[in-house]
């Protein structure tokens, strides 16, 4: 399964700062795969990434896959761009990471530190300075 870099980073982040054991693409609920599953304080997390050119559209697809992981005792977070519309009965936070231009990493700074901070993580994040890092845990992933 192909991993977006957006996801990668998400996924860089959740293991660096809230759970080492964290899972990428490895957690399935029925028909449905997890982006992103960790575990904080006792209480199991999903985490979608959603970018617009993959999920326009598909708010029906996502509130019915959600609700599967809900039903299974995982809470879920939606990391979305910030064009799609929020999705009900789930957390989402806004994270807009379209290129690798200074402007779009700032952005996706901020929607890190934001995803972040709901787990006591004050450390502010530098995708910049990460990236490389991000991309090695990945590699090491799926090799």
């Amino acid at each position: 399964m192909k991993t977006s870099v957006p996801e990668q980073t998400i996924f860089f982040y959740v293991k660096k700062f809230i759970d080492p054991f964290a899972m990428n693409n490895s957690v399935r609920i029925g028909c449905y795969t997890a982006d992103i599953v960790f575990c904080h304080k006792q209480q199991n997390y999903d985490v979608e990434y959603d970018a617009f050119s993959t999920h326009a559209g598909k708010v029906e697809a996502d509130v019915a896959r959600d609700k599967a992981f809900r039903e299974a005792g995982y809470t879920v977070i939606r990391m979305r761009d910030r064009n799609l519309p929020l999705l009900p009965d789930v957390i989402n936070i806004e994270f807009d990471f379209q290129d690798y231009r200074q402007p779009s990493i700032l952005r996706a700074n901020e929607g890190i530190n934001r995803f972040l901070s709901m787990f006591e993580c004050t450390e502010p994040v530098d995708i910049s300075h990460d990236l490389e890092s991000i991309r090695a845990l990945y590699r090491r992933k799926v090799s």
